[in-house]
Order: structure tokens, then sequence, then C-alpha cells
């Protein structure tokens, strides 16, 4: 599953719960804010993110994008067993 989407469906719970009392936020939950955040995340993957990568790409293997839990995992076990 793409990250935007994963996000989307973790904007749109989050707001759930917000909107039911269950789970607190740092502003006060309405439907425009909802509406925004799907803006802000979508501007993120066009944009902002692309630019992130594009500014570490100088550094090469010194970089190293992971997607997951697992992709973290392997990466910490490839390290132990080198070192």
């Amino acid at each position: 599953m793409r990250a935007s989407r994963v996000r989307n469906i973790r904007i749109t719970k989050r707001y759930l719960r917000q909107i039911a009392g269950l789970e607190e936020g740092n502003y006060t939950p309405s439907f425009r804010m909802f509406l925004r955040m799907f803006k802000w995340n979508r501007y993120f993957e066009k944009t902002s993110k692309p630019y992130i990568a594009d500014a570490f790409s100088k550094y090469g293997d010194k970089v190293i994008l992971v997607g997951n839990k697992a992709d973290v995992e392997a990466f910490i076990r490839n390290l132990s067993e080198a070192g």
C-alpha cells in the first residue's frame, strides 16, 4: 500500500476518534481541518517529499530509505553482522 494511502487512512481514523471523543488533539477537530490534512498530505507527496529526496541524493550511500519495520530490522541486522 502506498504511503499516501496509509497516511490518508490514518488521518481519517484519527479524525473519527477525535470526533467521537476517544482521542484528544492539539487542535479542535473540524471538517475543514480534516479536508486540509488531505491537501497537506497531497502537497507533501507531490512537492516536499521529492524535494527532500533530491536534497539527500547527493549523499549517496550515506542515506537509507526504509519503507516499513521489516526494512529497519533488516538494516539493523546487516549492521550487526558486518560489525
